[in-house]
This record gives C-alpha cells, sequence and structure tokens, in this order.
C-alpha cells in the first residue's frame, strides 16, 4: 500500500482522518518500500493520539524494524529530531515524546533493544538528541543505563555529554549513573565535553566532583582534549620553509573555547600536563606556536611555566619559538612572567655549530 496518504495525515496530526482509515484496516500490515510503517512513522512525529488508535486497533510488532535506519518503533521516537529528516517535519514536544515512549513500553516495547549496527539503545538514541522525554519513560521502564554502542564504547551518558544535552545528563546522574564513565578509549565525559566546547555540560561535571585530572589511554586529559584535540600539534619549521607556512599561521582561540578551558583551569586542571608520549607538548608551548595570545595570557594566570618546553629533548622553550615565529605580543607575555631570556641561537640558525666541546 502506497503510504503517501496515512504519512500526509500523521504529518498534519489528523487524529480523526487516521482513525478513519484504521476502523476501515486500511494500515494493517501496511509498510512502504523501506518497511517503514505507518506506527514508525507517528513514532517519529510524536503523535500521540494516531500511535494510540494504532496500537489499539491491531497487536503489533514492537521489535519490527525499517529497512533503511533498521530501527523499532521505541528508537524511532527516542530520535525524535532525527537529523537525517527535516526538522521542520519533526515539531512534537518533550510531552509528546514521553507519552509515546510509554504507549509503547505499555505494550510491551523492550527499552533495552539493541540497534543493529551499532548496539545502540533507544535510551542512547534519547540521549544523542536532547530527548528528555523518551528518557524518563525509558529509565521508568528499566531501560539500562550503561548499555555502550558497540564502535567506541559511548554509554547515554557520554553521548550525552558529548552533545551537551545537561538535562539529560542531570537526568541520568540522578538515576545513578556514575559520572567517571569512560568509552573503550578511556575517555570521560568531562574530556568528550571538553573536545565538543559545552562549557555548561562541563561545569555540571565539575559540580559533581568528576576526577579532572583522569587521563585516556593515550595519556590525554581533558584540558588537552579542549587544547589538543580541537588544535592538532604542528612541528616547529624554519619561517619560509614550504612545510611551514599553514603550520605557522595564526588561529586565535574563540571565546567559547577560552571559556571551556577557563573552566577546566579554575577547577584545577594542570596547564603544565603532556601526553604520555609527549608528542602535543606543554599548552603554553601549543598556544604559542599556533599564535593565541588570549590563551597564552590565560594559561599564565593559571601557573603555566613559561619557560615551557616544545619538546622532551632540547632547548627550545615557548620564548624561543615565539622569537623564532615572529610571535612578539607572546614574547613579551613571556619575558614578563618570568621567562629565561636565554635560548639556544642553533635554532635561530640552523648553520651555527655548537664548540666541540669533548675531552675539555
Amino acid at each position: 500500500m502506497c503510504l503517501l496518504v496515512p504519512y500526509l495525515l500523521i504529518k498534519d496530526n489528523r487524529t480523526a482522518s487516521a482513525a478513519t482509515l484504521v476502523e476501515a484496516g486500511a494500515l494493517s500490515g501496511a509498510q512502504d518500500g523501506n518497511r517503514t510503517t505507518p506506527l514508525m512513522q507517528a513514532c517519529a512525529h510524536g503523535r500521540v493520539g494516531i500511535v494510540q488508535l494504532l496500537l489499539e486497533a491491531s497487536p503489533h510488532d514492537l521489535e519490527a524494524m525499517d529497512a533503511y535506519l533498521e530501527m523499532t518503533p521505541l528508537h524511532f521516537v527516542a530520535q525524535f529530531t532525527l537529523a537525517r529528516f527535516n526538522p521542520k517535519d519533526y515539531e512534537g514536544n518533550e510531552h509528546d515524546s514521553e507519552q509515546v515512549a510509554l504507549l509503547l513500553l505499555n505494550a510491551g516495547a523492550d527499552p533495552n533493544h539493541l540497534h543493529p549496527e551499532d548496539n545502540g539503545s533507544p535510551l542512547l538514541f534519547a540521549c544523542a538528541k536532547g530527548n528528555l522525554g523518551a528518557a524518563r519513560a525509558l529509565l521508568r521502564a528499566g531501560a539500562d543505563l550503561n548499555l555502550a554502542e558497540r564502535s567506541r564504547g559511548y554509554t547515554p551518558f557520554l553521548v550525552a555529554s558529548e552533545q551537551g544535552h545537561t538535562a539529560v545528563m542531570q537526568l541520568l546522574l540522578l538515576h545513578g549513573c556514575n559520572p567517571n564513565v569512560t568509552t573503550d578509549g578511556g575517555a570521560t565525559a568531562l574530556m568528550l565535553a571538553s573536545k565538543s566546547e559545552r562549557p555548561e555540560a562541563i561545569e555540571l561535571l565539575i559540580s559533581w566532583s568528576i576526577d579532572i585530572e583522569a587521563t585516556d589511554l593515550q595519556g590525554f586529559s581533558a584540558l588537552q582534549y579542549a587544547l589538543v584535540r580541537n588544535v592538532p600539534f604542528r612541528h616547529l619549521h624554519t619561517p619560509g620553509d614550504a612545510a611551514s607556512d599553514d603550520d605557522n599561521e595564526d588561529k586565535e582561540v574563540s571565546e567559547k573555547t577560552l571559556h571551556c578551558i577557563r573552566l577546566l583551569l579554575t577547577a584545577g586542571a594542570n596547564p603544565e600536563r603532556t601526553d604520555a608520549r609527549y608528542e602535543a607538548g606543554p599548552a603554553l608551548a601549543l598556544a604559542t606556536i599556533r599564535g593565541q595570545p588570549s590563551l597564552v595570557e590565560l594559561l599564565l594566570a593559571h601557573g603555566a611555566v613559561p619557560d615551557a618546553k616544545a619538546e622532551p629533548d632540547g632547548e627550545v622553550t615557548a620564548l624561543t619559538m615565539a622569537t623564532l615565529l615572529g610571535k612578539t605580543d607572546i614574547a613579551e607575555m613571556l619575558l614578563q612572567a618570568g621567562a629565561n631570556p636565554a635560548y639556544d641561537i642553533s635554532v635561530l640558525d640552523p648553520t651555527f655549530e655548537k664548540p666541540n666541546r669533548r675531552g675539555a
């Protein structure tokens, strides 16, 4: 059966017209080419009355999935604002979402049904979209808040933190969620919120006394997620080198990023931390290379050592790099903060050879 007419009725929330089709049995067993049923469409639109009509009219396989997204009706309502659809077509509110989810759950839908591709539960889908109503209904029905998806080990709390959905985060925490839960790679909710620049989520997590200095399996902390993950480390080159043109381009940090970093530093994040393999260098050295005076100022104000080294072996300091790259404003900041004005001249002049002191 062509579902264009039912789809339009559902989209426009014309419950009375939909009831006529239901009574005539016109929607029984109906599905489109992607095996999307009227019930799935009504769930996606949050049409409480139509969902109730369909559930009362005939039994439904509540675990049936469409062929395109491989989602059950409960997944559809959880992904209430699914980005792949036109947002204008999805105007249901939080209450509608909660009521539709409750109808499905009371009819026997499994709150922990896992998506076949990524192992995502309806609760994870709801948390990813900030669907507070659906999340409430699912938790009330016994949804497992620790079920992680397959690809990266994200739990509902981790995905909500990455997206900055603080209301959903609060709900999960009040239901006993561990705020220090990690992905398969060891990333915490604070790291993901920092990487995604979600200041409200960062503030919420800090208020729950999370471990701000925790590191992932690569040795990165939340502060480094805000710094290094957003601004990859660039190797130092001599000005004029073909490989250094893009590397030395000034890219000032945004106010939003500064705000997130300030929150972490104020909460006690160590500005001197480097990753386990020392691939990124201290934050101050990174900010100097990138020509970010506002970030340099912020780091110095929170205790960053002005003589930060860019690499574990060598004498290249932040001041050396500022001088080499012509960042005079940053060089002045570093000097005022007490940086040692002496630097390795061979960095500025690669032809310079140090005296051979062997046998001296």
